[in-house]
């Protein structure tokens, strides 16, 4: 998926355009996409993004992008003309997977762009400011198709940790009964699949879905305060204080059940929040921002995805990683608690002798009724290494 303000250089044949579909439109379109698919995330990024702390990727993705192994996705769509331009995608995709497994690194692949359009954004693919996904059974039939086509492939995948279904769909009142409905056809193809379902800006409603089903779910939610007016009227350090004191997210999380990730983040505000032509005082603002919400999410969500992690021109402490880490607003480590810090605490052998005697005793007891032989020192072994 590509947006103009991370990559520019390759809307160079398209004019104004601000979207896939542009560039398709535009010239050289297949040159210039594989291009970038070849070269825009380097043997360098993987090991900065692995020596950083980061453990997991989230790689969005088209419909179109699956034309090359299963057209029927594109037939009848606004893509359906330029299926040679996208058909070398899914062997750059799987190739990104594997990289990305090469380094330890688990994957999230997001369907960012539906057809018809899930959104008026340029990142859903047109750009024409037109949603006419849910007006269209076309349409519809295609999305799904899509994620089926995804979920059959990447359900057996080692390091992808999920599907998700859609990125920021406009919300209405078909959207909850298509979750729905899109979850129980792939459940058909996976019972196991992590699949994740965006909020559609309205996190209290969605999560609520995520919290009543039995399966693994995850509710996606984006944060970002740099937009509506009431965002612009706060410094970083307003914003700061709020997420600390007065945040939703422990709310959210509670009724879906823990499983709630932060799907995009970044430490940009709005230059009106920054109050000072300083730079020092701009990175200041962006660091304070960026390290509460780093604490509120590592407290009490899934996961969280920084947005985004390079651009391919100019400086940007706020929305790229990259910058953001080099002008220490990102901490240069944020995995948690290295190995090495991690002190060892001291073991009461007579202690826990005793409550490997009480959870053994427990398993016989309760597998002894079954009339079958059991390897119980399996248990016993597994208990006393834990």
């Amino acid at each position: 998926m590509q947006e103009r303000w991370i990559c520019e250089t390759t809307y160079c044949g398209c004019g104004g355009g601000q979207s896939d579909l542009h560039i398709a439109q535009g010239a050289d379109a297949q040159s210039i996409m594989q291009a970038h698919w070849d070269n825009w995330i380097t043997e360098e990024d993987w090991a900065s993004i692995q020596a950083q702390g980061f453990n997991t990727v989230r790689i969005p993705i088209g419909y179109y992008h699956l034309s090359g192994i299963e057209p029927k996705v594109i037939e009848d769509t606004d893509f359906e003309r330029y299926k040679d331009t996208f058909s070398g995608a899914w062997s750059r995709i799987l190739r990104a997977i594997g990289n990305a497994e090469r380094y330890g690194l688990g994957v999230l692949i997001d369907l960012h762009a539906a057809p018809g359009a899930q959104n008026k954004d340029a990142h859903s693919g047109t750009g024409n400011g037109k949603v006419k996904m849910w007006s269209s059974r076309t349409n519809l039939s295609k999305t799904l198709l899509a994620l089926q086509v995804l979920t059959t492939q990447l359900a057996s995948r080692h390091n992808v940790v999920g599907v998700e279904l859609l990125n920021e769909p406009a919300n209405n009142d078909r959207l909850g009964g298509w979750y729905e409905d899109a979850l129980a056809a792939l459940r058909r193809i996976s019972p196991d699949i992590p699949l994740y379902i965006n909020d559609a800006w309205d996190a209290a409603w969605y999560s609520k879905i995520v919290g009543d089903r039995p399966d693994f779910v995850v509710l996606d939610h984006h944060l970002y305060r740099c937009f509506t007016p009431g965002d612009i009227a706060m410094s970083g350090d307003e914003h700061a204080a709020a997420i600390r004191n007065s945040s939703p997210l422990p709310a959210l999380s509670s009724a879906a059940r823990g499983s709630l990730i932060i799907g995009e983040w970044s430490a940009a505000l709005n230059p009106s929040s920054l109050r000072s032509g300083e730079a020092g005082e701009q990175d200041r603002q962006r660091r304070v921002w960026a390290r509460a919400q780093l604490e509120a999410y590592e407290a009490v969500c899934a996961g969280w995805f920084f947005w985004t992690w390079k651009k391919s021109t100019g400086w940007d402490a706020g929305w790229s990683a990259r910058d953001a880490t080099t002008a220490e607003i990102l901490p240069r480590w944020v995995g948690g608690r290295r190995k090495t810090e991690i002190q060892r605490i001291p073991l009461d052998v007579g202690q826990k002798q005793r409550a490997l005697g009480a959870a053994l005793d427990q398993h016989k007891n309760y597998w002894a009724s079954q009339g079958t032989y059991y390897e119980f020192w399996r248990f016993e072994a597994g208990y006393s290494t834990g």
